[in-house]
This record gives structure tokens, sequence and C-alpha cells, in this order.
């Protein structure tokens, strides 16, 4: 497979206005209630060359949740104007004391190995990642990329090892 070049900078995050808000991965409830699972949904800036996206913020929910077996939709968008098929919408996702691994690249293509519950889409001007049938396994941290080059899959692993953090309920 042909190396692709590597994403120019990363950065362009931006803080929202307001009260700060502390993303923290919710636990499963108590076995009295419904199992579900969450997903804290971190934000990450993929900044490229070309016009208008290095000035871009990218946008994500903070957390999701959804119950085992059912359907989940995350969305990333720039803080203005659309996202579009030529941003290559991206996304990866990271387990505690793992590198992030690649879900979904170039819109809707998945590696090989990542299970046909995970499915990528355009919508209107967001990109979305939808997780039907979600697993247990699926409990992690997901993060969006956009920008100006394919993020593709690769048998190399590009990422570190990673940080593993922790937050008190």
């Amino acid at each position: 497979m042909k190396a692709l070049p590597p994403l120019m900078a990363l950065g362009g995050i931006k803080r929202p206005e307001g009260p700060t808000i502390q993303p923290r991965r919710l636990r499963r409830p108590r076995p009295r209630s419904v199992p579900t699972m969450a997903w804290t949904v971190l934000l990450i800036g993929l900044l490229a060359v070309g016009s208008g996206v290095d000035s871009q913020t990218v946008i994500q929910e903070p957390a999701m949740s959804v119950s085992l077996g059912g359907t989940v939709t995350l969305t990333c968008a720039f803080s203005s104007g659309s996202v579009t098929s030529s941003n290559y919408p991206g996304w990866f996702q990271q387990t505690p004391g793992q590198p992030p691994r690649t879900v979904i690249y170039s819109t809707n293509s998945r590696p090989t190995g990542v299970p046909s519950r995970f499915s990528g889409a355009i919508s209107g001007n967001k990109a979305t990642l939808t997780i039907t049938g979600a697993q247990a396994e699926d409990e992690a941290d997901y993060f969006c990329a956009l920008g100006k080059v394919v993020l593709c899959h690769s048998d190399v692993n590009p990422w570190g090892s990673g940080t593993q953090t922790s937050s008190c309920a």
C-alpha cells in the first residue's frame, strides 16, 4: 500500500464560551437499572493546508450514551461552514491505555477488522459516526478528524502508546 503524506498539523482546539465542562467517562449503572454504555466524545481539530480549513474549530458532543444493542449517532462539524467529502472525515476509537484506532476513514470506509456496526456518513453539514447494535466493547472515546488529506487505513500504527487518564464521577 502506498504511504500517504502525514497530516500537516494538529491544533485548532478552542474552548467553548461559558462554563467549562469536563468530559468524563460515564460508568455503567448498577445491575438493578437498565444497562447502558457511554462514550465520552472528545474533539480533535486536524488542520490542513487549504482555504478556510486551517482556521476552523472541529465541534463534537461532549458525551453520548446508548443501551446495549441500541444505536447511537455521533456528529462532527466545523464551527462555521459545512463538512463535505472533500474534508475526508475520519473517526478514531480509543480505550484506556490503548492508542487510537481508525474505525472510519474517508467519510464511510472501514479498515479491515472493524465491525460493520460502525458506519460513517455526511448528513446535512456534519460528518456522522453511527454505531448500530452497540456492544460492551464499543465503550470508548471517539475522535473526529477533518482535513484536506485522506485519513487512510494502514497496518502501521501511527500513534504513540497514549496516556491513560481517569476522572471521578
